[in-house]
C-alpha cells in the first residue's frame, strides 16, 4: 500500500515537471524566435534560471568567413601603468589603433583616469578629451566643471585630443543586475539631460567638429527605469542642434534595435559603437541593455541584421580597461577573446567586417594611419 503511494506520487512529481519544462518551452520559442521583445525575453530567463543574453536567437557563424583583418579598437580606457603591456598585446590582437578615453566615473579617481588628462606616447593611441566636467557637474562642483570644460576647449583647439568621452549623465549601478550578488559596487551618476554641462560639451564638439561618446543607459531594471522615449528626444535633440558634432553612442546605445535605428533615421551625424561581454559578471550587468552578443560574441541575429543595413554607422569597441582591471591585462584571456570575437562576426560580409572593425573609425574619428 505504502510503496503503492510513493510510486503514485512520484508519477505526480513528474507529471507536474513535464508541464513546467513545457509551458517553459512553449515561452521561450517565441522569445528565441523573435529576438527583439525584451519583456518576453525577460520573463523566459527569470523561467529557466539563465541569462537573458543567451536566449536571443544568434547570427549563424561561418568558419570561412571568420574576420582576418586589421582592427581599431574604437572604445578602450587604457590607463598609462599599463602602457607596455597593451603595446606587447597589440601586435597580437592585430590592433592597429585604440581610442582612448576617460570613463564616467574615473573624475573620482584620477590615478586611474585614462590618456585624457595626460598626453599618449606611441602612435597607435589616440586620445579623447576628458569627460570629468560630467562628474563634477553631477557632484554640484560648478567651478570644476567650468575649469574642465577651458581644458577640454584648450586641447580641441591644439589637437591634443580629437574628441570627447565617454561622457555619462546617467551610470547607473549595473552590479545589482547579477542575482549572484558579487559584492562589487559600480558608481552611480544621474545628471538631467537638460544639463548646462552637457550643452556645453556636445557645443564644443560642434564648434569642433569632432565626435563625443555617450554612455547614457536608457533603463535599469532593478528599479523598474524606462526612459528610453526621453533619451531618444535628447539625441534627437541635440543631433539637430548641433549637426558639426558626432554622437558615438557607446555598446549600441544600449537600446532595442528598432530604437537604435530610430534615431539613424531621423540624426544623419550619429553612430553607434558595440562591444561583446567578456565575463559572466559583465554579461549579467548588461543583461538588459540590449547588447549585441553573449560571452561567445556570436552576434544576435536582431544586431547582425541591423549592422548589416546599416554597415558605416557602427564601430568596434570592446571597452577594455587595462591598468584599471587585472584581467583585462590577461594575455591569453584576450587573445582567446579576440578570436571568439574574429569568428562571431562571421555572419557580416567581409566588406561589412572590415567597415565595423577597421574603416569606420578612421573616417569617423579622421585617424592618420600613416602616422
Amino acid at each position: 500500500m505504502v510503496q503503492t503511494i510513493r510510486l503514485k506520487a512520484l508519477q505526480i512529481h513528474k507529471t507536474f515537471w513535464v508541464v513546467f519544462i513545457w509551458a517553459a518551452l512553449t515561452l521561450c520559442t517565441p522569445a528565441i524566435s523573435y529576438g527583439n521583445e525584451p519583456k518576453d525575453i525577460f520573463s523566459t530567463s527569470i523561467i529557466l534560471g539563465v541569462n537573458p543574453l543567451s536566449l536571443y536567437k544568434k547570427s549563424k557563424i561561418d568558419p570561412d568567413n571568420i574576420y582576418d583583418g586589421p582592427i581599431i579598437d574604437a572604445h578602450n580606457h587604457l590607463v598609462h601603468d599599463a602602457l607596455s603591456e597593451f603595446f606587447s598585446l597589440s601586435d597580437k590582437l592585430g590592433i592597429k589603433k585604440i581610442i582612448a578615453m576617460g570613463r564616467p566615473g574615473s573624475y573620482r579617481k584620477w590615478h586611474t583616469s585614462t590618456f585624457a588628462n595626460l598626453p599618449p606616447t606611441g602612435p597607435k593611441i589616440s586620445v579623447l578629451c576628458s569627460p570629468d566636467f560630467i562628474g563634477h557637474s553631477h557632484d554640484g562642483d560648478l567651478g570644476k566643471a567650468q575649469e574642465e570644460l577651458r581644458v577640454v576647449e584648450r586641447k580641441l583647439a591644439s589637437k591634443e585630443c580629437i574628441g570627447i568621452g565617454e561622457v555619462g549623465p546617467i551610470h547607473h549601478n549595473k552590479e545589482l543586475n547579477n542575482p549572484t550578488q558579487s559584492g562589487r559596487h559600480q558608481n552611480t551618476i544621474i545628471l538631467d539631460l537638460d544639463d548646462w554641462a552637457i550643452d556645453r560639451g556636445i557645443k564644443l564638439a560642434h564648434e569642433h567638429q569632432v565626435p563625443i561618446v555617450f554612455h547614457i543607459e536608457p533603463t535599469f531594471r532593478p528599479y523598474e527605469i524606462d526612459d528610453t522615449d526621453l533619451v531618444k528626444k535628447f539625441y534627437k535633440t541635440k543631433c539637430q542642434d548641433y549637426p558639426a558634432a558626432t554622437f558615438v553612442l557607446a555598446h549600441n546605445g544600449m537600446m532595442k534595435p528598432n530604437d537604435l535605428e530610430e534615431l539613424f533615421l531621423y540624426c544623419p551625424n550619429l553612430v553607434s559603437d558595440i562591444k561583446m561581454p567578456r565575463s559572466r559578471g559583465e554579461a549579467w550587468k548588461f543583461c538588459t541593455l540590449e547588447i549585441v552578443a553573449d560571452r561567445d560574441a556570436i552576434l544576435q541575429k536582431r544586431w547582425s541584421d541591423l549592422i548589416s543595413k546599416y554597415p558605416k554607422r557602427f564601430m568596434y569597441g570592446p571597452d577594455w580597461k587595462m591598468g584599471v582591471r587585472a584581467r583585462h591585462s590577461n594575455v591569453e584571456r584576450r587573445v582567446k577573446f579576440n578570436r571568439k570575437v574574429r569568428l562571431g562576426i562571421s555572419s557580416l560580409s567581409k566588406e561589412t567586417q572590415h567597415l565595423l572593425m577597421y574603416k569606420n573609425a578612421i573616417r569617423i574619428y579622421k585617424l592618420d594611419m600613416n602616422q
